[in-house]
């Protein structure tokens, strides 16, 4: 598996037209390359597009995959708001026994 710190440091260097591979794109997304395969075979759409141009390679164009991060950023949901939905009351507890 390689270093996450040193794929990250070469992506940054790299130009928007260079072709990534599952391991860079693994790097960018903070997960495994196992992961990104099973996310393009079961649900290819929580993935940036990729290249169909080699075959059963799965690879990735790098400004896309940028874009792709960045559109995922501004439609999140930021974790420190608080959620307007009402809290579902959650089943009583019954008193505990004392024995």
């Amino acid at each position: 598996m390689p270093d996450c710190h040193a794929v990250k440091s070469r992506l940054a260097s790299y130009h928007d037209d260079q072709v990534i591979g599952a391991d860079e794109l693994a790097a960018m997304l903070n997960t495994s390359a196992g992961m990104v395969y099973r996310l393009c075979a079961i649900r290819e759409e929580s993935l940036p597009p990729r290249l169909r141009t080699f075959g059963r390679k799965l690879a990735w164009r790098l400004g896309t995959c940028r874009d792709w991060l960045r559109q995922q950023d501004t439609g999140a949901k930021s974790r420190c708001e608080p959620d307007s939905s009402p809290r579902r009351p959650g089943r009583r507890r019954q008193p505990a026994h004392a024995s």
